[in-house]
């Protein structure tokens, strides 16, 4: 399982690069950033994929280095929610946007229309996003807590 997650994880690195809508390699601005998320991002997943394999043959470095990223996952998960749902917020991050308006009347109830559909959207987007982090937070923690086992432990020596 762990495995089929590391690997899912390979789009999930492309997230940066593909949220810029830049090409890294280009030199426009903020490819320095792109680059670097995209290359921590790569890193993470081919030390996923490799500790999966570990796990696999019952090796002991696979089981720490698991134990070790998942618990980077969980503080991750921790700060994506916190930021989400505005508990810390990001330096230098937009304002919230103030509701469309208009001093014309014949197109006024459009955009108030508008408005309650993108609020709605906006607020169905973030529920997704701290339902994912929470189930990425609940794996993380069941990765730490079932590899710190015991029997776990005795069987990767």
């Amino acid at each position: 399982m762990n495995l089929c997650f590391a690997v899912s994880g390979i789009g999930s690195s492309l997230f940066p690069l593909i949220s810029s809508g830049q090409n890294p390699l280009s030199g426009s601005s903020g490819s320095a950033a792109t680059t670097w998320l995209l290359g921590i991002g790569s890193l993470v997943v081919a030390l996923q994929i490799v500790a999966s394999i570990g796990l696999i043959r019952l090796r002991e470095w696979a089981r720490q280095t698991t134990v070790i990223l998942a618990g980077l996952q969980s503080l991750i998960c921790i700060g994506g929610m916190a930021v989400i749902t505005g508990i810390l917020p990001l330096p230098g991050a937009p304002d919230t946007p103030a509701p469309v308006t208009s001093t014309d009347p014949s197109i006024q109830g459009k955009l108030e229309f508008l408005n309650a559909v993108f609020g709605t959207l906006g607020t169905i987007f973030k529920v997704v996003l701290i339902t994912l982090f929470a189930l990425s937070l609940i794996y993380s923690l069941l990765q730490i807590i079932l590899l710190t086992r015991p029997r776990v432990r005795q069987a990767c020596l």
